[in-house]
């Protein structure tokens, strides 16, 4: 931290402690500017979504501003995360699902060749007995 010259820190709360803690916020916040400049620039070229720039500025202006040290922020990216990583195994479970439905519904030879004559007396007892159940 920066201090008056020939006096070093000021006292806590005082007028020049204020003064000192008000030039260090504009500091920083003058450089986080700064790079969000340059960085909106790049973000242009590299066509970077307009919604992933923002969580990264945010990014560094609190890691610039201290801000990720507080409990609050500490709290929150863990909520994050553990958001990320249940819609993470969400998407797996629903891929999965989805492969288990299409190998249902994927054809093999023996659904393709025509029916034994066996097989044809087979349905059409089964269609009779049907019929008879609901004829009665």
């Amino acid at each position: 931290m920066r201090t008056i010259p020939g006096h070093g820190l000021p006292p806590r709360g005082s007028v020049q402690d204020r003064v000192a803690c008000e030039m260090l916020l504009r500091e920083r916040r003058r450089e986080v500017q700064g790079q969000i400049y340059l960085a909106r620039i790049q973000a242009a070229g590299l066509q970077i979504p307009e919604k992933i720039f923002r969580l990264w500025t945010t990014l560094y202006t609190m890691e610039v501003t201290h801000e990720n040290y507080a409990p609050e922020a500490v709290q929150e990216k863990e909520r994050a995360l553990k958001a990320f990583e249940v819609r993470g195994r969400d998407e797996v479970v629903a891929r999965a699902r989805s492969f288990q439905r299409l190998e249902a519904l994927t054809a093999n030879d023996t659904d393709m060749r025509p029916l034994s004559p066996e097989e044809i007396e087979t349905y059409k007892r089964r269609l009779r007995k049907r019929h008879l159940q609901t004829v009665k």
